[in-house]
């Protein structure tokens, strides 16, 4: 089971793009990882550009409704506004979690959450379903 836009615009008052259905294969919180059909969440400062993000294969973001958005954003590109991001990102694998609790479900059909901090997963998720999530080594910077 993939997370789905349905399931997180409930928790997104404002929100701008296409609202079709579409399913995150990833949650990322890093620009630079491969995120294919990705939900792109800069939680930090270093989290990178939403322009990497989309490179790498977000096709949507939360995005910090302080902040202004960038002008390369393509107008169908589903931003979901949110005036604390990092509780935004909490509530969502929440969420998720709750609804594949208890569900008989083939671990290659669910949405992976890409940390690269694993201090981060540790600090934050310490209670949830490891398997849910990857911890992955930061990528170089191409120069």
């Amino acid at each position: 089971m993939f997370i789905a836009y349905s399931d997180l615009v409930r928790f997104f008052p404002k929100s701008q793009g296409i609202r079709d259905e579409i399913q995150f294969y990833t949650v990322s919180t890093d620009a630079s990882l491969l995120q294919p059909k990705g939900l792109f969440i800069p939680l930090f400062n270093d989290s990178g550009e939403l322009k990497e993000a989309i490179q790498n294969g977000a096709i949507g973001a939360v995005w910090d409704e302080k902040r202004p958005l960038p002008s390369y954003v393509p107008t169908q590109f589903p931003i979901l506004f949110s005036n604390n991001v990092k509780d935004s990102l909490k509530t969502i694998i929440e969420s998720y979690l709750e609804q594949i609790n208890g569900d008989n479900i083939d671990i290659m059909n669910m949405t992976k959450y890409l940390f690269i901090e694993e201090k981060l997963l540790k600090e934050s998720v310490s209670s949830y379903d490891k398997p849910v999530f990857e911890i992955v080594s930061k990528p170089e910077r191409r120069g």
